[in-house]
């Protein structure tokens, strides 16, 4: 079972199927470990990475489809490089 970050449990290395299925809501939720300029960090194992984003409906002027693209990336380390997973 995956602990929440918010209770400062340490999450279990996950997969990315496993990172993808505990959805936005989940995501939302948990403790933020780092900030970027429209995105907060709520997981980082060095292999995988999981952001959820600051901005509102309003910032992707009205368009929710938009928005829910883009309001939970999961990143994946390949070679060094942080990739789109």
């Amino acid at each position: 079972m995956v602990q929440a970050l918010s209770t400062k449990k340490k999450l279990k290395t996950l997969t990315l199927k496993e990172a993808r299925m505990l959805g936005y809501d989940f995501w939302k939720r948990q403790e933020t470990l780092d900030s970027g300029h429209f995105d907060n960090l709520k997981y980082d194992d060095g292999k995988i990475r999981v952001w959820v984003s600051r901005q509102s409906i309003a910032d992707y002027g009205g368009d929710k489809r938009a928005w829910e693209a883009d309001r939970l990336t999961i990143e994946k380390n390949e070679n060094g490089d942080w990739v789109r997973a």
